[in-house]
């Protein structure tokens, strides 16, 4: 599995002064943490994490030497400076049930006959009113739960 390395944030540094630093800021946040937790990632290893990574991906965080099973639950973009702001994280335990959003590809959507009407799986139901016959993969978005055992 993805570790993340991390450390804990000093709460009276300002984000604005850390980001100029070359660190991103984050949260970890969780059903059985008494309060959330302030972090801090270097900024070239969090791009890099968020390159091969999105929202909706399990991740150990390394906080100062202790491993925390987490699940990326936001990521903040600044587009017009193209500069990573924050990310969000939520704690797992075992056997609770998280809401996420994952990302879904559909490869050789070409070879099958896709209809706007909702197509009814085992599981969730998707409606891919976005894709085309002629394109030959497509991603698609999935508001899922799961149960992490």
């Amino acid at each position: 599995m993805i570790t993340l390395k991390a450390e804990k944030r000093n709460p009276n540094v300002k984000a604005k002064k850390l980001r100029r630093e070359g660190y991103v800021t984050g949260i970890l946040s969780g059903k059985e943490m008494k309060e959330p937790v302030a972090l801090q990632f270097d900024g070239a290893e969090a791009a890099k994490f968020i390159k091969a990574n999105k929202e909706g991906t399990q991740v150990y965080l390394d906080i100062e030497g202790k491993k925390v099973d987490a699940l990326v639950k936001n990521i903040d973009y600044n587009p017009i400076e193209k500069q990573l702001m924050a990310l969000d994280f939520q704690a797992l335990v075992a056997g609770e049930k998280v809401s996420t959003t994952v990302a879904v590809k559909l490869e050789h959507t070409d070879m099958v006959s896709l209809s706007r009407k909702w197509k009814r799986s085992t599981t969730k139901q998707i409606r891919p009113t976005f894709l085309t016959p002629s394109s030959s993969t497509s991603t698609a978005i999935l508001q899922t739960s799961v149960t992490f055992m």
